[in-house]
């Protein structure tokens, strides 16, 4: 199984996604920048050119970080419509599309369910949540709330901030579960929890523990189920005694 092939990326999250700096290989006039971009997508593609025809070199995935090269002003929400040119670690570069990525973002975990606003106020709840152990990148805050896009956006919105945790292991263990644990909606496959939390290199961060919690009541309901159905078949077989 290949439930923790993205176990190393837990140390890039510590490395900060708002830090820029002046690309020594370019004019000032030019105003190119390197910045950090977190990949929010599972395999995204780098293309060789800028464009989904292009062939493809390799890929990234989620919760990554990566290095892209730009001239936009700092600060400025990527384009889902255009390619940004990345540096590889080998000296090379490669192009990915602006949809897979967000700059001036935090990642994150979700430490509970979560009801999703459309903006940082109560009444206006979308009809959507964010669950337990879905992954997601912040990209702004106000007061209590924070605003969060989940993998692959396939979600965004406004949460209480008391949801989400920022801490490198916990995002961590939530990268993991978007690649094994988790339905398309961001709901646990329970079935999978047992083996996933046995194979989870640190079980002592706040989303184990929520995740372990989960294992424990899992296992007394499947105790609970199996004494009531031993207990109604026997009181089926004594009334067909009696009879």
């Amino acid at each position: 199984m290949k439930l923790f092939q993205y176990a190393l990326i837990g140390f890039l999250l510590f490395a900060s996604c708002t830090g820029k700096r002046n690309d020594p290989g370019s004019s000032a006039g030019e105003n190119i920048i390197i910045t950090e971009a977190i990949c929010i997508m599972d395999d995204a593609p780098l293309n060789k050119d800028p464009g989904a025809a292009s062939p493809v070199l390799s890929s990234v995935q989620l919760g990554e970080v990566i290095q892209i090269i730009t001239n936009e002003p700092a600060g400025q929400e990527l384009s889902t419509g255009k390619y940004y040119e990345v540096q590889l670690a080998n000296g090379s570069n490669a192009w990915i599309s602006g949809s897979a990525i967000y700059t001036n973002a935090i990642p994150a975990a979700i430490l509970k369910e979560a009801v999703i606003y459309s903006n940082p106020d109560a009444n206006t709840k979308t009809g959507k949540n964010f669950f337990l152990a879905e992954f997601g990148v912040i990209t702004g805050e106000h007061d209590t709330w924070v605003k969060l896009t989940g993998a692959d956006k396939k979600k965004e919105g406004w949460i209480k901030k008391k949801f989400v945790s920022t801490d490198p292991g916990d995002v961590t263990v939530a990268i993991l579960a978007e690649s094994y644990l988790l339905e398309n909606n961001g709901t646990l496959i329970k079935d999978k929890l047992p083996d996933f939390m046995r194979q989870l290199p640190d079980r002592d961060t706040k989303l184990a523990v929520e995740l372990q919690k989960l294992v424990e009541i899992e296992v007394v309901d499947a105790i609970e189920q199996s004494i009531m159905e031993y207990e109604h078949e026997n009181y089926d077989e004594e009334l067909q005694f009696e009879d």
